[in-house]
């Protein structure tokens, strides 16, 4: 399986490498997902460029969020969630930029199979972060234009 990893800080055409890694083993509520598209944020340049709020040990797998299909449950999740597109909430477990992902139960979502799988795996992080920000820093009023 393949992987995008995080080997040093710095500029990131210097400093992550494309490695294979050992298939990943799933915990009894966890999936394995086959990624179709893993996004990059802004959060991602500056955790590669060592500049974000928390410095990773290294070699660290990259990617917070993105959209895949089930390929295995563990244990004690419903079997019936096999070949579905799920969505993956932001993890700390595993990077997105690889092949597939262990995911936790709990950080997916059930997706259409309709929906363009580019355009899904943005609605995780970026929204959140806009209407967070628009909630605790911006005092909106009825009528108010936002541009971005």
């Amino acid at each position: 399986m393949r992987q995008l990893q995080l080997v040093a800080f710095g500029a990131p055409s210097e400093v992550i490498e494309l490695k294979t890694i050992s298939e990943p083993i799933l915990g009894e509520e966890d999936v394995l997902v086959s990624m179709e598209a893993a996004p990059i944020n802004p959060s991602d340049f500056l955790l590669v460029r060592g500049i974000y709020g928390v410095r990773p040990n290294l070699p660290f797998s990259l990617g917070a969020e993105g959209v895949g299909r089930v390929t295995q449950t563990g244990s004690k999740v419903d079997i019936a969630l096999q070949g579905k597109r799920v969505l993956i909430l932001p993890t700390s477990e595993q990077g997105t930029w690889a092949d597939q992902v262990v995911v936790p139960l709990r950080n997916l979502v059930p997706m259409s199979d309709e929906a363009d799988p580019l355009q899904l795996s943005m609605i995780g992080i970026n929204p959140a972060t806009a209407y967070l920000l628009l909630n605790r820093y911006v005092s909106l009023m009825p009528g108010d234009w936002i541009g971005q």
